[in-house]
């Protein structure tokens, strides 16, 4: 019985390792581009579902101008293999992803020696990428796709009431139409319900 207990015990312990291991393993790459470097391979993935970065632009007046975007955010780093003597330069790695870029219909916004920033369409998502190189063979592909944030936190009818009477004005979050379109998306049924109720309340508040 001790045996078999002990057994169990191991049995599941591999199992949670193994679960966990999974858990903890580095994504396959980049999800918008179907490889990587020669000598490269993932060293760290981090996914987040909203969140912003800052993008450059060239500009014919200005030089350079720059402006954030929203929405979901991947980003992989990868590590160099080889001999650190025949890492690629940051030439090199950026003249890559400004190939794979173009070559996809997309556009490069800005470049430099080490890192530049583009923009891809893949059906009717836009994508925003930005690619840097700090000249040891490591880089990184951060890429937010274009997308509005879902609003999961809703003012309840109490508080549109108050916002109203101390403000004489509510401001209303979480309400989602198709772009072009007049018709309102699901997503926006919980502010929709909240602003229903508070109607319902206050008939006569104007």
């Amino acid at each position: 019985k001790i045996q078999m207990k002990n057994f169990a015990l191991i049995f599941m312990f591999l199992l949670v390792s193994k679960f966990v291991d999974a858990q903890n393993a580095p994504c396959k790459g980049h999800p918008l581009f179907a490889s990587s470097l020669a000598n490269h391979s993932v060293a760290e993935c981090q996914e987040k579902e909203f969140d912003q970065m800052v993008v450059y632009q060239k500009d014919k007046v200005k030089g350079q101008i720059d402006f954030i975007k929203r929405g979901p955010k991947f980003m992989v780093s990868y590590k160099f293999n080889g001999d650190f003597q025949s890492r690629p330069s940051g030439v090199q790695i950026c003249q890559n992803y400004v190939n794979a870029i173009e070559k996809a219909g997309g556009e490069i916004l800005y470049r430099a020696d080490n890192y530049l920033y583009g923009k891809l369409k893949k059906g009717t998502d836009i994508y925003w990428v930005y690619v840097y190189t700090d000249g040891s063979g490591y880089y990184s592909v951060t890429s937010i796709k274009e997308e509005k944030m879902k609003q999961e936190v809703v003012a309840s009818a109490e508080e549109i009431k108050s916002n109203i009477q101390e403000e004489g004005k509510a401001i209303f979050y979480g309400i989602y139409f198709n772009t072009g379109q007049a018709a309102l998306l699901p997503e926006s049924a919980a502010t929709l319900t909240e602003m229903a109720k508070f109607l319902k309340l206050n008939p006569n508040m104007q």
